[in-house]
């Protein structure tokens, strides 16, 4: 391919999909801040489908490729998307990496050329073994066998990846938590000078005139008492999130006060209908939502207190889930219950209520 002159160029590559819950305010949004920084911006995204749709929120000035995701089998099974991923940024003269996760950074480091490559930035996100171990669990005979060769697989993937020393590309790590940042110097023995702590991704705070004007408007389009307790949980239905303690919380709260309400504001409407139509809770005293992502402040606003539960787990007392920036942001206390490290050891949340 002809080699593109331009100045400077950013590609950002990322293995959870375009269509993830976080993409637009976790991968969107502080790309489009780079927007003046570079000539041009390229994601590349590794999919299950590629004819997946392209969201309508990426802006026609940002290039979006898609390249088939094939099956997790050890790094060996990665070596064709690096041949295809060295293949679209040799038509860059000069650009920087910017790679959502150990995957996309293993991807970036082997496909990137040092003569061209200013910096590759690898966005530690979470704990990809620990995450996968987690999730399978469960599996019994044969297939638990063959999640633990994964897992085992994934873990020295990860390794290789943190574990890397500079000299070939300059390279960071963006670490998404302190707890995250701690955990890989001391588990994994990285360097602590490669790793910062990710702030260009952290949503801005919204002021109290534009938060009460968003709270009586959203109120009122709901049917909901302006003086009425509203508390709002704001993610998906995933087992991990807990959703059952949500409602269980509510619950708990609205047997002894029925001025409490219960918003939702998830992708997975379905799953919790069917939670809460089993509860005893009535259902003028909530209200499930699936909201475009460029609207989620102003129906966070309407509420008193943001809820996030999770279970004890490394996976989540290393993690910054991007529910609590959004709570953050239009000044919700939060009520947890003391999973999450950058919820217990910081005070800068203003109020937060521990669940016991």
């Amino acid at each position: 391919m002809k080699k593109i002159n331009n100045k400077s160029n950013f590609v950002m590559i990322i293995y959870d999909s375009i269509s993830n819950s976080v993409f637009e305010g976790q991968v969107l949004q502080p790309l489009l801040n780079k927007k003046d920084l570079y000539q041009s911006l390229t994601i590349i995204s590794f999919e299950k489908n590629c004819s997946i749709a392209i969201p309508a929120s990426i802006p026609n000035n940002i290039s979006v490729i898609i390249l088939k995701k094939y099956p997790f089998l050890g790094a060996f099974s990665l070596w064709w998307v690096i041949i295809q991923t060295r293949n679209i940024l040799k038509q860059f003269s000069c650009y920087s990496i910017c790679a959502r996760g150990p995957l996309a950074g293993y991807i970036a480091l082997r496909a990137a050329q040092p003569t061209q490559c200013k910096e590759v930035c690898i966005q530690a996100r979470g704990l990809l073994a620990a995450e996968y171990e987690y999730v399978t669990k469960e599996s019994k005979g044969i297939k638990r066998i063959v999640h633990c060769i994964r897992t085992w697989l994934y873990a020295q993937l990860e390794k290789s990846v943190y574990r890397v020393m500079p000299g070939r590309i300059p390279f960071i790590i963006e670490a998404v938590s302190v707890a995250l940042k701690n955990y890989l110097i001391e588990q994994l023995n990285v360097d602590a000078s490669s790793i910062s702590i990710a702030e260009h991704d952290i949503p801005i705070l919204y002021n109290k005139e534009q938060i009460n004007g968003w709270k009586k408007e959203v109120r009122q389009e709901l049917s909901v008492d302006q003086k009425a307790i509203i508390l709002c949980y704001n993610g998906s239905a995933k087992p991990w999130q807990c959703p059952d303690m949500v409602i269980q919380y509510f619950y708990d709260n609205y047997k002894n006060d029925s001025s409490y309400f219960l918003l939702i504001l998830t992708q997975d409407v379905h799953i919790f209908e069917k939670l809460l139509t089993q509860s005893n809770i009535d259902k003028k005293n909530y209200c499930i939502q699936q909201i475009e992502h460029n609207h989620i402040y102003k129906y966070l606003a309407a509420a008193d207190y943001g809820i996030i539960f999770r279970e004890p787990h490394i996976i989540n007392w290393t993690s910054r889930p991007t529910k609590i920036l959004e709570y953050q942001a239009v000044g919700l206390p939060i009520i947890h219950n003391n999973t999450i490290a950058m919820i217990t050891n910081r005070s800068d949340y203003g109020e937060t209520k521990t669940l016991q």
